[in-house]
């Protein structure tokens, strides 16, 4: 029965993919399921600035924020000291979101804008102020020297249990006034990477850097200063910052090369503003730049490399001011508009071996002027949502009516998902209270399937989560989303990038070898038989394609276990899980139900990825 049901997984996906083309839509399907609100919210606060998601952790900054209280869980309600800033953390506890933190910064200072970059990494979290006046260098200086206007730091937390403290506060070994160190920043596991594209107005002559910080167990020290290659005074090297293991990537949004695609010509000035992107490797233990990323069709003042984000060996860079009229994946990128200005587009590069080249052009589905598509990007495997947070739509929710143009600066989402033929538009995301301009999509978020978005200028007077979204009292208040797969899984603390509703888990807990757990099969009630494929996979590409499982992918080759319900339609899946199931390790679930109208006389659900906590 194991060997047949085996043969089937493989032998149905070869006849759908075989049929009809394979669709990466089948690897989200989602709605939103929080509104979330500061617990302070105040007039300017712009809350939702900056967002950061990993698993069932959410993090919101707010640069405008009042308060002079420092440090973490200190008095809200204290409005004294003007654009300190602050930082809110959410979690996701049984499918529901709860505040867990408010944080500030350890010395606030008037204007610091506390909060306005923000990255997360498992218990982790980092936090730019890029207005921060201090004067001190190096980990772990005096925050209250105010002797560098507008130098910049960054302050590093870390989670024990449910509480959180300050472990670090960093500053770049040669500060500088006006170098705006934390403009951006972004954080894999033990190191940090964080933007500095400096103010050519203070510093002249001071090309903008990007410097990683690393940790050895719980001290982070400078391990190497970035800048790029044809550095030059108002590049704005630094305005923006990603990291995947030992690979980083800057964005340099005012950089003027005319070079088309990577490693062109970098001495070529003839497009200014035109922006690029620089990415970095550590190799032997040190640090070189590693490729030099143009658009495909580089124009002048199109800011390319305003946001960036790279994931494993796909990088995404977006250009906020690009005018092309293309609509969707791969359109004419040179079918330019006199009206159809600043629409902006984002791009995909692929990595082999050490050689980057292109393998998307990205538009809105519903490409419009003044759009400024592209202004923020986020990827997460083969998921990348692009931030458009001028855009007019009227309408609300997923994938409504993208040319009712009657809400100026309300903002859209778009999510791409990547499949076998390649990157396609997966959704068109507007907030559930969508309102002329309120800026949604000026910072996106992807983690495991969920998607985070904020509208920093969302007016509601709303507090905490889920509150009333249609009370706009407070101007610039700020708001975020969140938006998730259909899934019940969640209250076994997976995130997941699945959309089908089965199967079904059924059972509390961490999932570990001893844990007894049930699964359900939706049909089981019609009696027919059932099979369930269980795979087991360490991180990295998805054995899946269309939405189905594809055994011969998993690492290792072929773990995939195939088990039969009982006359209950359900199957005990106690002592099934591998002897050691590390955190990260991702677990496929995929049913099969006898169906004479299906291929081969079977039916398929689509397969669900869960990652253990």
């Amino acid at each position: 029965m194991q060997r047949s049901a085996s043969f089937l997984c493989l032998l149905l996906l070869l006849t759908l993919v075989g049929t009809s083309p394979v669709s990466a839509l089948d690897d989200w399907d989602g709605g939103q399921v929080a509104y979330v609100k500061a617990s302070n919210p105040d007039i300017l606060d712009f809350f939702g600035n900056a967002v950061a998601l990993d698993g069932n952790t959410l993090v919101v900054g707010s640069p405008g924020e009042d308060s002079a209280a420092p440090g973490v869980g200190g008095d809200q309600a204290d409005n004294s000291l003007g654009q300190t800033g602050a930082v809110y953390v959410y979690v996701r506890v049984k499918g529901a979101w709860i505040q867990q933190a408010y944080l500030k910064a350890s010395h606030p200072g008037l204007s610091d804008n506390f909060g306005s970059s923000l990255a997360l990494s498992g218990d982790t979290l980092v936090v730019g102020a890029a207005g921060d006046d201090s004067g001190s260098a190096g980990v772990g200086g005096d925050p209250a020297d105010n002797s560098l206007w507008n130098a910049g730091a960054v302050t590093v937390f870390v989670r024990s249990g449910e509480t959180w403290s300050q472990q670090a506060y960093l500053k770049p070994l040669d500060p500088e006034a006006g170098r705006l160190f934390g403009r951006s920043v972004a954080i894999d596991g033990e190191r940090i990477v964080v933007g500095a594209p400096y103010d050519v107005v203070l510093q002249p002559g001071l090309p903008g850097a990007a410097y990683v910080f690393a940790r050895r167990g719980t001290t982070w020290s400078e391990e190497v200063r970035l800048t790029a290659s044809n550095a030059s005074n108002s590049d704005e090297f630094g305005q923006s910052v990603g990291i995947s293991g030992q690979t980083v990537v800057v964005g340099a949004p005012d950089e003027r090369s005319a070079a088309v695609g990577v490693d062109g010509d970098q001495g070529d000035t003839g497009a200014p503003l035109s922006g690029a992107a620089y990415v970095f490797a550590l190799r032997g233990g040190v640090w070189s730049q590693q490729a030099y990323v143009k658009a495909i069709n580089t124009d002048s003042q199109d800011a390319f490399g305003r946001a960036v984000a790279i994931s494993g060996e796909t990088l995404v860079v977006g250009a906020q001011h690009e005018d092309s009229q293309a609509v969707g994946v791969d359109g004419d990128p040179f079918d330019e508009y006199p009206n159809l200005g600043n629409a902006g587009a984002a791009y995909v590069y692929e990595r082999s071996g050490t050689t980057w080249t292109s393998q998307a052009y990205l538009k809105a589905t519903n490409t419009d002027a003044r759009d400024w598509f592209g202004g923020a990007v986020a990827i997460d495997g083969d998921l990348i949502l692009v931030g458009a947070h001028l855009e007019d739509g009227r309408s609300s929710g997923i994938d409504g009516d993208g040319a009712s143009n009657g809400a100026p600066g309300a903002g859209a989402a778009y999510l791409y998902a990547r499949g076998a033929s390649g990157w396609v538009p997966a959704a068109y995301i507007k907030a559930g209270n969508s309102q002329a301009g309120d800026g949604f999509g000026g910072a996106v978020a992807v983690s495991r399937g969920s998607l985070a978005v904020g509208a920093r200028v969302e007016d509601s007077a709303a507090t905490g989560v889920n509150g009333n979204a249609g009370d706009n009292s407070i101007n610039a208040a700020g708001a975020a989303y969140v938006f998730a797969d259909v899934s019940p899984w969640e209250d076994l603390g997976f995130a997941l990038a699945g959309v089908s509703g089965e199967p079904r888990l059924d059972g509390k807990g961490t999932l570990a070898p001893s844990t007894p757990v049930s699964v359900l099969l939706a049909d089981a009630a019609t009696n027919a038989p059932a099979f369930l494929c269980l795979g087991f996979a360490a991180l990295g590409p998805a054995p899946l394609l269309g939405g189905q499982l594809v055994p011969d992918v998993f690492t290792p080759p072929g773990q995939v276990l195939v088990l039969v319900t009982d006359a209950s339609g359900a199957v005990d899946l106690s002592g099934t899980w591998p002897a050691a199931m590390p955190s990260g390790f991702e677990i496929f679930l995929q049913s099969w139900i006898a169906d004479a109208a299906g291929p081969f006389g079977y039916a398929a659900s689509n397969a669900i990825r869960g990652t253990t906590p």
